[in-house]
């Protein structure tokens, strides 16, 4: 007994130290998070006032090709390709990887995707209205945050890129406070943005904004929906009660509005599991003219 208590003394202390060098060089040191063509740049906004880092993943024979390409538009870009960057730390949508992955296998056809950063204003870029939410107020900028990307970040990305043209070539998503923002430049914006992400959405925001935007809508916009959600989120009834004012509104599952949900939580970890089927139900245009069977 002696002998064996003297070993797990050993034993533990040694286990302990191996966690720690574990923990380190998974949390603290650099990891080759980033896959494919991912470059970075400042852009400085005036219309923001303030610089924004973005992220450009240019797809595979980018650089050899003359085409151009379909562009998606991402929030909280500091999520979407880099796991060293991202608010949960090793934790990322990974955009980057599931796009090198689909469009060599030619499940996709190859498009450009730019992240752009949060940072401390995020909430007040993303949220439509000026509100106290949680004894906090903010939000109510997010036109000015829409004019940026229009009328600034988007002709800049056209001059710099090779990229398709128009709204059916021109995507939006982001989650979160960031699936807030892709719903409203679907609806206030849908002839720059033909179709958003809306990924886990705060769709409680505001006494269901989302849900009471939808129906107060005249006409039914020519937008595709991607809206998800994870079951282990809050914010699930009001969801859904969203998808339901949408379809009224006209929108049909799965031609121009798609309606997902999983266990998942809210994390990265739940939107990179889901990004491929995005993009799948994106680029699949046959659902899109084809007739619902009655």
């Amino acid at each position: 007994m002696l002998q064996r208590l003297t070993t797990r003394q050993a034993i533990v202390p040694g286990l302990a130290l191996l966690f720690a060098v574990v923990w380190c060089v998974r949390f603290l040191a650099p990891s080759p998070f980033r896959t494919g063509n991912l470059s970075t740049f400042q852009f400085q906004s005036t219309v923001l006032d303030e610089r924004r880092h973005v992220w450009v993943y240019l797809p595979p024979n980018y650089a050899t090709s003359a085409e151009h390409y379909p562009i998606l538009l991402m929030h909280d870009g500091q999520n979407v390709f880099d796991g060293n960057t991202s608010t949960h730390k090793g934790m990322e949508w990974r955009v980057d990887e599931t796009l090198e992955r689909m469009i060599t296998a030619g499940e996709i056809p190859p498009l450009v995707v730019v992240a752009i950063d949060s940072n401390d204003h995020r909430a007040n870029h993303y949220l439509p209205d000026r509100v106290i939410q949680n004894g906090v107020e903010e939000g109510g900028n997010a036109e000015q945050y829409a004019s940026f990307l229009v009328d600034e970040l988007l002709p800049y990305l056209h001059q710099q890129y090779r990229l398709k043209t128009g709204p059916h070539n021109t995507f939006v998503g982001g989650s979160s406070y960031g699936g807030v923002l892709s719903f409203y430049l679907a609806m206030k914006h849908s002839d720059t943005f033909g179709a958003a992400l809306v990924v886990s959405p705060s769709a409680w925001w505001n006494n269901r904004w989302m849900k009471r935007t939808t129906e107060d809508l005249f006409w039914k916009h020519d937008v595709k929906l991607w809206l998800d959600i994870g079951y282990s989120e809050g914010g699930v009834e009001e969801f859904f009660a969203t998808a339901e004012v949408l379809q009224n509104k006209g929108w049909r599952i799965p031609y121009d509005m798609q309606v997902t949900a999983d266990g998942g939580f809210h994390l990265e970890a739940a939107w990179a599991r889901r990004f491929p089927d995005m993009m799948t139900w994106l680029f699949n245009e046959a659902i899109f003219t084809q007739e619902p069977t009655l």
